[in-house]
Order: structure tokens, then C-alpha cells, then sequence
């Protein structure tokens, strides 16, 4: 790293970038934040989720809002939903799902690879893990050419189906965590007894339990409309 460059803290609200210039050599920095005589100049490290920034930095901040949830759901011997794709890719080399290669190549059409994770955020649905899933539970190949092109629905069987299992994997990941998203909150209140890496590690679980409940409610959400056709 260039000398004191790295001294700079992250803040996500940083007005601030940077650019080498390559005929001087010198790293240059700018900012359009205003400052008071003494006060802390801050940098934007970039559009981090709190699962990198723990990783490549040390350091978590709280409300992250470019937080993540990766998740890898392959086709394979047995149809599951995880966060550790060690596990995961067990799954994917093992091609005894029904259908397995001609589902690898409506996958492939789609742009999705087997092998890949897919990002969940605070908001909205990850549309490409739902056509997916979508994929991963037809019965009849030649119903997908028949899907819906602006929901990206099959059939209300195969949607029912596809929302089902995620809903499930998601709640299964909720349960595996060794606490509640209520007594992380309650346990980060009492931040003056903890080290900087519980609360670190308390910012990202907190994250991503958020992430997965809001996930659960807009599927529930959809899962109840689709139950009233």
C-alpha cells in the first residue's frame, strides 16, 4: 500500500476517490466532503458488503446497505439451499436430478451457471435464483418454453413448488444460527462488554438475518397471492 494511505478509515458516506497518476506516481486522493478544522477525513473503500470488508479488513459498520447474503442452490442429487458452498458443490458434481442435463441447458440459456451463488439483498428477490429454482423443479421440460415472459412464471404448480423449497432453505439458514435476530440486537446494546470483533461479527450476523427475514416476508407475500388464483 502507499504510505498512509492505508491510515484512511471507511465510511459508505464518503464523497471521496482515488486515481494513480501513473507520469508522477503518486496516488491521489479527493474528496468533495467538507471538513472542520481537526475532524477525521474519512474514505469509501467501495460498495462492500460487511462479509468482505470482516474478511479483507477487519472491520464490520453497522447498516451496511450494501450487504449480502450468498447462497448457492445447484441442481444435484439432493435439492437443498445453503450458505457454505463446500457443501454445496458436493451436490452440483453428482448429476442424478431428473432431467439433469437438459436442466444445466435452460440454466446455461439463462445466463446461470450451476456452480454459482446468487446474491440476496434487503428489498427485493433475486429473480434469477427464483427462475432457478423454477428450473431445478420442472417435471416436464417443455413446460418452461411455455413460462410466463414477464413474471417468469411456469405454472402455478411449479411456482408453488419453487417458492416452497426457498422459504424452507431460507428458514433453515435462519435456524442455524446459534441465536435470534432479537438477541443479537439485544446482546449489541451492551457493546461496552464486548470486543470489536463481537461486534464486528454481531453487524454481519445482524445483516444477514435482516436480509433473510425481509427475503421470507416477500416470498410468504408472494406465495399468498399465488395461492388466490
Amino acid at each position: 500500500l502507499p504510505p498512509f494511505a492505508d491510515l484512511f478509515n471507511h465510511s459508505v458516506s464518503a464523497k471521496s476517490k482515488h486515481s494513480f497518476d501513473a507520469e508522477t506516481r503518486r496516488l491521489i486522493c479527493r474528496t468533495s466532503d467538507s471538513f472542520k478544522t481537526g475532524e477525521e477525513s474519512l474514505f469509501n473503500y467501495g460498495a462492500f458488503p460487511n462479509s468482505k470488508l470482516l474478511r479483507l479488513y477487519g472491520f464490520a459498520v453497522p447498516n451496511n446497505p450494501f450487504d449480502i447474503v450468498d447462497l448457492w442452490a445447484p441442481i444435484g442429487k439432493v435439492a437443498f439451499l445453503t450458505l457454505d458452498p463446500s457443501i454445496s458443490l458436493i451436490s452440483s458434481t453428482q448429476p442424478q436430478a431428473p432431467f439433469f442435463k437438459e436442466k444445466l441447458k435452460l440454466l446455461q440459456q439463462e445466463g446461470i451457471s450451476n456452480d454459482g451463488s446468487f446474491e440476496l439483498v434487503y428489498g427485493r428477490l433475486n429473480e434469477r435464483l427464483l427462475t432457478a429454482l423454477r428450473v431445478q423443479r420442472l417435471e416436464d421440460i417443455t413446460e418452461f418454453q411455455k413460462r410466463d415472459k414477464g413474471t417468469g412464471v411456469i405454472n402455478v404448480r411449479n411456482e408453488a413448488i419453487a417458492l416452497e423449497s426457498l422459504i424452507g432453505g431460507l428458514q433453515g439458514m435462519l435456524e442455524a444460527y446459534p441465536s435470534t435476530l432479537m438477541e443479537d440486537l439485544k446482546l449489541l446494546k451492551q457493546k461496552d462488554t464486548l470486543t470489536v470483533r463481537r461486534q464486528c461479527i454481531l453487524h454481519l450476523q445482524i445483516s444477514e438475518k435482516k436480509i433473510l427475514l425481509n427475503n421470507l416476508q416477500l416470498l410468504q407475500q408472494k406465495q399468498s397471492v399465488l395461492l388466490q388464483k
